[in-house]
């Protein structure tokens, strides 16, 4: 032990850390590089997820790659950025807050912040809620098809 901190502990924590990082990351690129196959969503996502886009939710992983592909159809692509990641770990538990920017192109894109509620199960860290808050949006003069959502 070395200043009151076990090596361990710490070293414990700062994977998991690392490990949720990564889980955000994985998230950023499913829209960007349409990675919608179910076998990349479960290193994701749990079974019971609950998703809050504001302007459309989805409940579970059953589902969820045909949700997806038809709220991102309306674009030719998109590119997502998140930073500024804030991990709070509670044993097998932790949330995450982190702020984004997407980029859907034609003409639209948003500024805000996602909130994660992760789970530690058998194959790692998944997301078990996840709330997108929006802050800012701008479009070309068109409006996002809000019946894809």
């Amino acid at each position: 032990m070395r200043g009151g901190v076990d090596f361990e502990v710490r070293l414990k924590e700062l994977a998991d850390r690392a490990e949720l990082l990564a889980l955000f990351d994985r998230y950023l690129r499913v829209p960007d590089e349409g990675r919608w196959e179910r076998s990349w969503l479960e290193t994701i996502f749990t079974e019971d997820v609950s998703l809050d886009y504001t302007l459309a939710t989805h409940e579970g992983l059953d589902g969820l790659a045909e949700f997806g592909r038809a709220v991102h159809a309306q674009f030719e692509l998109s590119h997502h950025f998140g930073a500024n990641c804030l991990v709070k770990l509670d044993g097998d538990r932790a949330s995450v807050r982190a702020n984004m920017i997407a980029t859907h192109v034609p003409d639209v894109s948003l500024g805000g912040h996602y909130l994660f509620e992760a789970v530690r199960t058998r194959g790692g860290w998944r997301c078990r809620r996840l709330k997108m808050n929006i802050v800012w949006s701008a479009s070309g003069g068109r409006q996002a098809d809000q019946s894809a959502f």
